[in-house]
């Protein structure tokens, strides 16, 4: 039996579409590179995506394709060997276990995982290319900023100026001197 919520920490940890993550077919899968690959054709902005399997996504992979066995459903997140339509049910069990906001959606993993970035320092065209955002404003549209993140900035300004006890004088107009003989 595979273990559940695997389909939701897949999402949680890529910041893939649902329609992206429910389409992945094991032949998309290069164990040996430890990548996967979202052909265009899939992708909702129509460039192919190269994601590397990184420590627990390789772990997930490893997990559902013991837990396949036998079985040749093509697909990683099949329900019983047949193509899931949808992770509503197992979103919803998810929710409820975790005693969190019952109106948070599927999607809001992508505002997750954009965050997530932001936070962890990843560079912005780095981000943008992992959760497949079309240009740097659409990825900003899904980072937020909270005090966390705001204040981490603030000490990083902070830190910059200096003693900041000290009085500055600020630079200011250079004064004339006064000429001679007047």
């Amino acid at each position: 039996m595979v273990s559940r919520g695997s389909d939701i920490r897949w999402l949680y940890l890529t910041g893939w579409r649902k329609e992206e993550a429910l389409g992945l077919r094991w032949e998309e899968i290069d164990f040996a590179r430890e990548v996967a690959t979202l052909p265009a054709a899939r992708s909702k902005n129509r460039v192919p995506r190269v994601l590397p399997l990184v420590g627990p996504l390789m772990a997930l992979l490893r997990r559902r394709e013991r837990a396949r066995g036998a079985s040749q459903t093509p697909f990683v997140f099949d329900r019983d060997g047949r193509v899931r339509k949808d992770f509503r049910r197992a979103w919803t069990t998810a929710k409820r276990r975790a005693g969190v906001d019952p109106s948070l959606t599927i999607h809001g993993f992508r505002r997750t995982f954009a965050t997530n970035a932001h936070r962890a320092g990843v560079d912005r065209l780095t981000a943008q290319r992992l959760g497949g955002w079309k240009s740097p404003a659409m990825l900003d549209r899904y980072t937020q900023s909270d005090a966390r993140s705001l204040a981490g900035g603030l000490e990083k300004i902070v830190r910059d100026l200096g003693d900041v006890e000290k009085p500055r004088t600020p630079p200011g107009p250079k004064k004339k001197k006064k000429s001679e003989g007047a």
